[in-house]
């Protein structure tokens, strides 16, 4: 099982029966590759370990003594390698089972993690080093509408919001205390980025999977790739812009305020996933799926190299991811992923 839940590991978990003592394997199997769930038929009774492998996962084995009768139930705790589990439902308010985080950024310690929960939007944030160890979730929002993104309002170290209906409110979420700035679009949106609050434009996807600038309340510039559909995030870091999408798909343009659908660069990360996490911070780079997979990136800029290198670093997650987050400029440690059933995880 993963972490602490009862969810199994996805795609499968390599799985051998070892004699204790002699170390002489004398089973092997594979877990099911959606419950995780594996059987070892016609062992003899004796003192056995049970040992687990799958690439990116430290799972501790497992000694038993089998009788005649059959031993059932002997669940594994598996942990990511590379990434420490910070919360994994539990919180209070609208976290739960159907929730799921979007955007986060850092602001004045604090790292604010924004999406859409059970019954209504969810803002969550950590206390006040930003460590990721303490979690809280912001009552009295302003809209019933889930958050689909997050910047910083102008001159001060305060979250905006934007709701999937375009609207924008600033604040302080510990004191619920918001104030309205007004509707970016006349579209619902999956996802939205903004860099620079103060330029009256910013980057959004909508329900229907077009990336887009958008301003003044609608959208001026249709920029979605040619060929990938849905788009499901977009990120700037004002060296180049990135977009992420069904089928595995991740495009980077040196420039995403000039980009045109036909003027973007394939990476090819030789998957068949649905790329909705995504972050870059100088050649750092997280991208994470919809099926549990995370691939980073140390050399994520245009002209170093010209082409991208992005390494798998685990799958099988058992929950989907849709957001993550760089902290350190150029850094991967300290970064976050986070996504469905309120799960998020920390780069080590």
């Amino acid at each position: 099982m993963f972490h602490t839940s009862s969810a199994g590991v996805k795609g499968g978990v390599d799985i051998g029966l070892v004699q204790i003592p002699g170390g002489t394997l004398v089973a092997t199997t594979e877990t099911d590759s959606n419950t995780g769930a594996y059987t070892l038929s016609g062992v003899a009774p004796g003192a056995y370990a049970i040992l687990a492998s799958k690439d990116g996962w430290t799972i501790p084995s497992l000694e038993v003594a089998v009788a005649a009768a059959s031993l059932v139930n002997q669940n594994f705790t598996a942990e990511v390698t590379n990434w420490d589990v910070k919360n994994l439902g539990g919180l209070p308010g609208n976290v739960g089972a159907n929730t799921y985080l979007l955007s986060g950024h850092l602001l004045g310690g604090r790292l604010y993690l924004v999406g859409m929960g059970v019954s209504g939007p969810v803002i969550l944030y950590s206390g006040p080093t930003a460590t990721g160890e303490v979690w809280t979730a912001a009552s009295g929002l302003p809209t019933s509408e889930g958050f689909v993104g997050i910047a910083t309002y102008p001159g001060t170290i305060l979250p905006v919001v934007c709701d999937r209906m375009g609207a924008l409110w600033w604040g302080t979420p510990e004191t619920s205390s918001w104030n309205y700035l007004g509707s970016i679009t006349n579209e619902a949106l999956t996802s939205f980025f903004c860099l620079n609050l103060s330029s009256g434009s910013w980057e959004t996807v909508t329900e229907s999977g077009k990336v887009c600038i958008t301003a003044a309340g609608s959208i001026i510039k249709d920029i979605t790739p040619s060929g990938v559909t849905p788009i499901k995030a977009v990120y700037n870091n004002a060296f180049n812009g990135f977009v992420s999408g069904t089928n595995g798909a991740l495009r980077r343009n040196p420039n995403i305020r000039t980009a045109v659908p036909g003027n973007w660069e394939t990476i090819d990360l030789s998957v068949n996933e649905e790329i909705a996490a995504l972050a870059v911070n100088g050649n750092a780079s997280i991208v994470g799926s919809g099926q549990g997979s995370i691939w980073t990136s140390m050399d994520a800029l245009i002209g170093s190299p010209s082409t991208p290198t992005y390494t798998l670093e685990v799958s099988g997650v058992p929950y989907s991811f849709t957001g993550s987050r760089m902290i350190t400029f150029n850094v991967l440690g300290g970064s976050y992923i986070f996504g469905s059933n309120g799960l998020i995880m920390k780069r080590k």
